[in-house]
Formats: structure tokens, sequence, C-alpha cells
């Protein structure tokens, strides 16, 4: 009893964290973890087969231990290149397997020994394979075995259920409107038992019903006699269109046209039923058969447009009030006129055609365009039959009006694959236009061609300062740029947001690509007028090439076009870069360089270095900026530039903010109480634009103070300028909050962004810091050094205090000396160091700090 207990409990954990997961994905990997941690295995593998759509052929590991990732690798090679697995799975059973010793000579007792693997199918295929792999070689119980295989069912059951709610909401929406605003009764019947599962108002009106009563009922009450031979053959899409006589509520009856066919209701089959009332048309032509007189009257009193031409010269012989009245001529034009005369001038060849063929007694409905006498478009429905005529062989016809219906699917059309903002089209049509390329590209043609991925700088900032509706009209405005300059035959397409992708044919070759990617930073760097302003943009462009040879799907293509445009974004604004395949080895890189970021704080592998801040007056060491510091356990030293954008970039900056602050603070306490001297030097930490943004940032430093001890007069927080200007509502309120606690606020590598002296005044700013790329060339470039004179004068007149940062030389030093810079900090004083030698560096200063000659 237990131990059925514990197996239905093992069930019930998988399956709920696999239906709780919002996506097909997450669904399979949270059941590989748990059955993984469950059952105490070393690892699980999730490998997708080639029919899982966009998941094809991915595969995705979990170990238990990730300690152990190195020892896995070659496991995963294996298993890539495995045939054993698939070959067992054709049956559809699970498969147990002993793995060999890898190396007789040295076992190893966590060596993985055993191979479990069961198939995930979807809708009776395979839709991926669950393996397992642990240290013990014995066979497995075949309850177990039986377990996992149920649990492997189930999980199938599960993601036929996840599909994307948006697709599926948009998809009912969708549906739904075409089913409402349909002109002809729409009937959805179960095929076997007869009952209506869903009906239109349409349907409800024509019956004389409430939709109430239609839903559950049987057809028999408004097909009497009901053929259920057609509905189960038009389950099986042999039904067609077909005439039947239908009663309505109050006894009468109509005849309708059927058109049925099937379609998948709520999970199960059904018949989806199209009847069109053609009472009146059916009596008319009836009538018309009879008696010519009964004609006339039932001809000129439809309202439908009809007429009736001569079969040899195409000339009128007839038309009825709701033909003159739909197109505007007056009879006696008509019967001057033959029916290509309401034909436009393109269809006059089709028309010829059609007419060159014999034509049937009746002719099924047809669909053309007509034109009025106004000169209007229309598309009309025809349906004409052979009648003799006054002696004469002739043709009635019978034209409705479907402009209004075929324009309400012409916007679905649109819809579904342009973009609602600009027009273009949008990433579902680009993905089918680049698939075409591919095959073409494949095919007799073998002509290459080009993705280009744009991205807009600095988008966001337009946004921000204007407003969306402004971001939107940019968005408008560029997209109509891009459209104009597209060739023939090449797309343009927007992806989202501020991403846009350009399809060229014919460009299969690097300068090619480079060449169109070129007039594209040239037409963008032409201002654009938004509100009456002009707003400048440009955009970063990165170029994937594919032809006979490229192996890619559409997605891959896209997606490399993706990456190569964040390395043309890593070198500057409006740049382009073309992929290769070492950028996705560094965009692989760079996802495993996250994951150890992630865990660098628990595993003790980051730490705070000090640069002392140093007295132009006396070589004093007045502060020191705390700079955190990363020692990876196998790449070593990390340099800074690549791990603090990606802090920033991942949300990490968050948590290795709060740590730097707090260890930083707790070290310099220790400083402080070592080393007792007067005054005590500052400390500078710097924090990020994502940190200002958080509304609890003011909470988090007090709660830092309070437990270190640090004085918050000796503490300094060093911001860039951007964070000010992107959000300067926000960064208002937080820095308000944080000089409420008694710190000082610097501005860093101020003059490099976008420097304001309007936040200098707005914002409360005790302490500017000129980056270092301006002292460097200070002595050369005559300009640099009069931009750090116009801000040490700055400095001054607002009383702000002033920190030249990167000095390097004895004369940059004394250069700043003479200008009246007081405060510096750089190599020339000292590299950064550790708590221990910030400790000696103030003690031994006079030895270790380089003296300046005083210049009076």
């Amino acid at each position: 009893m237990a131990e059925t207990q514990q197996r239905l409990g093992f069930l019930q954990s998988i399956v709920q964290a696999a239906d709780e997961a919002p996506t097909v994905q997450d669904a399979l990997r949270a059941a590989l973890a748990r059955i993984c941690e469950t059952l105490h295995w070393q690892a699980g593998r999730l490998q997708f087969s080639g029919d899982a759509g966009d998941l094809s052929l991915r595969t995705f590991w979990h170990l238990n231990d990730p300690d152990h990732l190195t020892s896995f690798r070659a496991l995963a090679e294996e298993r890539r290149n495995a045939t054993d697995v698939p070959e067992a799975l054709r049956e559809g059973t699970p498969l147990w397997r002993r793995l060999p010793v890898r190396d007789t000579a040295r076992p190893n007792e966590s060596e993985t020994r055993g191979l479990y693997a069961f198939p995930i199918r979807l809708g009776g295929r395979l839709f991926a394979v669950m393996e397992f792999f642990a240290a013990t070689p014995d066979e497995p119980p075949q309850t177990l075995l039986e377990t996992l295989a149920f649990v492997s069912a189930q999980l199938g059951v599960i993601l036929s259920r996840k599909p994307a709610e948006n697709e599926l909401r948009r998809s009912e929406r969708e549906y739904r409107a075409l089913f409402e605003s349909a002109h002809d009764v729409v009937l959805i019947v179960d095929p076997e038992s007869g009952l209506v599962l869903d009906a239109n108002q349409r349907c409800a009106d024509v019956y004389g019903y409430t939709r109430a009563q239609l839903l559950g009922s049987k057809l028999d009450d408004v097909w009497p006699q009901a053929d259920h031979g057609r509905l189960r053959a038009a389950a099986q899409a042999h039904a067609g269109i077909f005439e039947a006589r239908h009663r309505r509520r109050d006894g009468t009856e109509i005849i309708v046209e059927v058109s049925a066919g099937p379609v998948q209701f709520h999970g199960r089959p059904a018949v989806w039923m199209s009847n069109r009332d053609v009472t009146e048309r059916k009596h008319t032509l009836d009538a018309l058969s009879a008696s010519e007189e009964r004609y006339r009257l039932l001809f000129d009193a439809s309202p439908q447009p009809m007429w009736v031409y001569d079969l040899e010269t195409l000339y009128f012989l007839a038309v009825n009030q709701a033909a003159l009245d739909r197109y505007g001529y007056a009879r006696d034009e008509f019967a001057r006129m033959t029916i290509a005369e309401i034909r436009p001038a393109e269809d006059q060849a089709l028309l010829a055609e059609r007419l060159a063929k014999p034509l049937a007694s009746k002719t099924p409905t047809s669909l053309w365009r007509h034109r009025k006498r106004s000169g209007e478009i229309i598309d009309v429905e025809i349906t004409s039959h052979a009648i003799d005529f006054a002696g004469r062989k002739a043709r009635l016809v019978v034209a409705s009006d479907v402009t209004e219906r075929l324009r309400a699917q012409q916007k679905l059309w649109h819809a579904a694959f342009y973009d609602a903002l600009t027009g273009l089209p949008n990433r579902a049509l680009f993905m089918e236009r680049l698939g075409q390329a591919l095959a073409r590209a494949k095919g007799r043609s073998a002509e290459g061609f080009a993705v280009l991925f744009l991205d807009l700088d600095r988008f966001k900032v337009v946004n921000d300062s204007m407003g969306h509706r402004a971001g939107d009209q940019l968005l408008v405005a560029i997209a109509r740029r891009l459209d104009r300059i597209r060739r023939a035959g090449d797309t343009v397409a927007r992806l989202g947001g501020d991403e846009f992708a350009f399809l060229i044919e014919g460009a299969g070759e690097a300068n090619e690509a480079g060449r169109v990617a070129d007039r594209l930073h040239r037409e963008l760097s032409q201002p654009f007028e938004v509100n009456g302003q002009e707003v400048f943009t440009s955009a970063s462009i990165g170029i994937a090439l594919g032809g006979a040879h490229d192996d890619h799907r559409p997605e891959d293509l896209l997606r490399d076009a993706d990456t190569a445009m964040y390395r043309a974004k890593g070198q500057g604004s409006a740049k382009h870069a073309v992929f290769d395949i070492t950028m996705h080895d560094r965009a692989v890189a760079v996802l495993q360089l996250e994951n150890d970021l992630r865990r660098a704080i628990d595993r003790e592998e980051l730490r705070v270095e000090y640069q002392p801040i140093v007295s132009l007056h006396n070589s004093r060491i007045v502060g020191f900026e705390a700079l955190a510091r990363w020692q990876h356990r196998q790449r070593g030293m990390v340099p800074p530039i690549e791990f603090i954008p990606m802090a920033e970039e991942t949300g990490i900056i968050s948590a290795l903010g709060r740590w730097v602050l707090e260890e930083a603070c707790k070290q310099m306490r220790a400083i402080h109480t070592l080393h007792p001297r007067a005054p005590l030097p500052s400390l500078s930490v710097n924090i990020s634009g994502r940190q200002i943004l958080q509304p609890d940032l003011v909470e988090q430093v007090a709660e830092v103070l309070d437990s270190t001890g640090m004085d918050p007069r000796l503490l300094r927080l060093e911001l860039t300028e951007s964070v000010l200007v992107e959000n300067e509502a926000a960064a208002s309120r937080c820095l308000v909050g944080l000089r409420a606690l008694g710190l000082k606020l610097v501005i860093d590598d101020f003059g490099t962004g976008y420097s304001s002296l309007s936040y200098l005044h707005r914002m409360p700013i005790d302490i500017i810091k000129i980056d270092a790329s301006f002292i460097r060339t200070m002595a050369s470039d005559e300009k640099n050094r009069r931009i750090v004179e116009t801000i040490l004068s700055l400095g001054k007149n607002l009383g702000v205090e002033v920190i030249a940062e990167g000095v390097e030389t004895q004369a940059q030093a004394q250069a700043l000396q003479r200008l009246g810079c007081s405060l510096a900090q750089g190599h020339l004083f000292s590299v950064s160091v550790d708590a221990k030698a910030a400790g000696d560096l103030l003690t031994r200063e006079e030895e270790l700090i380089p003296r300046l000659h005083v210049i009076r």
C-alpha cells in the first residue's frame, strides 16, 4: 500500500510540474528535472524530434550536480550521434540499456552505467525523447519502467493541451469574427448523432429559433428526413455542394444551397455546413422555365441583379431593375452594350478565353470583377443558365455583389501577415518569403541572398523623451523610408518593436550585402520629422548570407543575422557586421559566462579592490573607489568590461551591486578601525541604472549602512550621466532619497555621455569625475585640455568637487594642478588593490604614493 501511494505521489509531482509550466519546452524540462531529482539519477537529456516545429531537433540537459558538467560533455557528444535509442523507440516502447565502462583500468563509481529512454508522443507522432543516466548498471524494476512509461504518456496528453494562449485567443477571435459576420447560415454538426454543436446568429434569424434552442437540438428539426449519409460523406470531405429543403420554425419551407466539409470542433470531428437560402433564386429559375409571364414578373422583381445576354453577339437582351440600380446604367444604355463592356480592361483576355470554351447548361458559381457606370470596380459571384430567349440562344445571369465580403476576408489575411502599425510584412510573412528564397537557392536558380537584421540605436530615448505616440510615428516614417529604397523582389518587414529585417535577393556575397547596409545607414542618417521636431536615429545591422549549399532553416538564418547585429551594436552606433560561425560560438560562450556569473557570488569568486583618490595638493589619500573583480575558477580573471555589461543586460547587476556595496562598506569600516587617522578616507561605490530604478534602493543602502556601521558621510555613490537623462523622473526621486541618508552623489565619466548643465542644477550632485579619455590626451590635444579646464571651471562655479580619473603620469598631474584640479586617481598613484593593501597604503602613503611637486 505504501509503495502504491509513493508511486502515485511521484506521478502527481511530475504531472503537476509539467502541467504548471507555461510552454511545451518548459513542461518537458520541468518533468526531466523532477524525475532526475526524485530518482537520484545523474542527468537527464531531452531531444525533440524532427516533427517538433520550432523545437525541431533541439536538445536540453539537466544535471543534478552542475559541477559535473565537464564530465558529461563526452557523453553528450556520444548521445548526439547515437543510433540505438531512435531504433529502439520506433516500436514506441521504453528502453533500458547498460552502458560500458569507459576506462576499465580505472573504474569510477560516479561514471554513468545505465541508460533509460522514453518516447513522448503527441497526437500519435514521436515528439521528443527523454533519456536518463544513472551510475548503477543494474536493470531497474519493471514497475519503475512501467511508471515512467505512464508518465511519458501523461506528458503527451499534457502537451497536447498547451497551445500558445495568444495564438489560441487570436484564432478564436478570427474564427468568431468570420463565423458571426458570415452572410450565410453556418452550422457545426456532429456527423453521427446529427446534433447541432454551434450556429451563428444568421442561422437563428433564417430558421426562426434562438441560438440557445438550436444548440444541442437535432438537425432533423430544420432538415426533415435529414440525409445523415450526406453528413458522414461531408465528414470525409466527399459531400461538396448540394441543395436541400429545410423547414423554418413557423413551418415554412426554404430551399438552401449547402456547402459541407469536415472540421475539428473542440478536439472532435464534426461537419461544417454553410447554408445559403436560395429559395428565391430557385423559384425564379423555375418560374422562368415554366412561364414567360411569371419569368418577367420574378425577373424584374428580383433583388439580385439579373440579365440575359445573346450567346453569339454578347449583347444584353434584358436587364432587371436590380441590375440597373446596382450598376448605374439606364436600360437603353445596357441595350447598346455587350457583357465585355462591364469588365475592366485587364480582364478582357480572361473573359475571351472563358467564352471560347463550350459552356455547360448550368455553370457553377464563379468570381468576376465588374465595372459600374461610375468607374467603381466591384466583385461579383456569377451563376448562369442556358435559356432560349425569343428564339435566340442566350444565357440568364444572376449576379451577387460580394465586394464587402471579400474585403473582410482580405482584411483578415492582411492582419495575419502585415504589421498593423507600419503596414510592412510581419515576421510570419518574412519567414515564409525567407523559406521561399532558401528553396530557390537550392533549386535551378542557385542564387544567393542575404538577410539583414536592423535594430534601431537608442530608440528607447525617443519613447521616453517624446512619448510612445511619437515613437510610433518615427517607426512609421522609418518603415516608409525603408520600403521606398527596397528593390523590386526584395522584402522589408517589421519583426516587432524597433526591429526590422531585409531579404535581399541575389546578394549572396558579403560585399554586396555590405553595400546595401551602407545605403541603409546613409538613408537612416537623414533626419526624420516627428511632431514638428527633427529626430535623428541610426541602426545596428547584422548580415547573414544564404545560398545553394546552406543547410540552415529560415529561423536559423534570422537568428544568425540577429547575432551579427549584436556584434555590430557592440562596435558602436550605425555599424554593420556579417555573421560568421565564431559569433555563434561566442554567443554560446557568453551564455555559459552568464550562468557562471549567476553562481559567482555563492562560489565566492567575486572580490572588491580599491583604487585611492589622492589630493594633488599634498599627495595624501582622501578616499578609495571600490571596484568589482571576478576570479573565475577556470578562466582566471574576467575583465570587468566583459561581465559588468552582461550583468546590466541580464539583471544580475542588482544582486551584484548590493553585494559590492555591502562588502565594500564592511571592509572599509574595518580599514577605518585598523588604521585610524584624521580625516578618514571616503568610499566611492558605483551603482547602475537598473539599481536606480529599483523602488527600494534607498532602503537597501540604509540597511547596508546600518548593518556595517559605515558612516554615511564617508560614502559616495557613483552613477553615469545616461542614468539621469534616460530616467530623469525616477532618478531624481531616488537621488533625493539617497542624499537624505547623508551620503554624497558622484557623476562618473563626466563629459562622455549627455552632459547637461540642467541636470547638474536640478539634481543633488556633489562631485563630478572627469573621464580618463580627456586626461589621457590632454597634453597632445588642445581641444581636450580646454574641455578639462571648462569642467573644472564649471565645478568651481557650481560648488561641486571635481576628480580627474585615469592620471598616469607626473606631467598629467602637474597640468591638472595648474588648471586648479585638487583631486585625482589613476595608475600614477596606485593600481586597484585588495583591502589589506589599501590599509597599507594609508599607513605608508608617503612611501607608496608618488609625491608631487606642488605648483603654487
